[in-house]
């Protein structure tokens, strides 16, 4: 449905650096959401074969949010795929930050989408096909 997705947990709690709030899911915040479906994910070893053939690059990134039996997509966003790699590694370029319901997914259940704890095991990448490219939770 969305040409490929770049698939990222959005942590409820406190601040995940200093000043760099997480979701509230009693007040969501957009531009909260747009921070953290932008960055600090750990892609250096994807962007390069992304760059390479920009035809596999995701096109939407989506937040997943909440426990795993009632994971839901606080927000999604258009992928700017002519910008990957032209600037920080760890941050995903967006065509419109604060368009946070690309492909209608914003508010939709998902299942299946699991993540480890560990600090790098927060994102996943899904091919136009649907299958799992990259999982950090295998990675290593």
């Amino acid at each position: 449905m969305t040409g490929g997705a770049l698939i990222v947990r959005n942590s409820f709690g406190g601040e995940l650096a200093p000043g760099r709030p997480r979701l509230d899911p009693l007040h969501p915040q957009d531009d909260v959401i747009a921070e953290n479906l932008r960055r600090y994910w750990l892609l250096q070893r994807l962007v390069p074969g992304w760059v390479a053939d920009p035809t596999t690059c995701p096109r939407v990134i989506l937040s997943a949010a909440g426990p795993p039996k009632h994971r839901f997509v606080p927000g999604a966003s258009l992928i700017d795929v002519a910008r990957i790699g032209t600037g920080d590694p760890k941050d995903v370029p967006l065509v419109e930050p604060l368009a946070l319901d690309a492909f209608d997914l914003r508010g939709r259940m998902l299942s299946g989408v699991r993540f480890d704890l560990g600090r790098q095991s927060h994102f996943m990448w899904v091919t136009a096909d649907g299958t799992l490219a990259y999982d950090t939770r295998r990675a290593r």
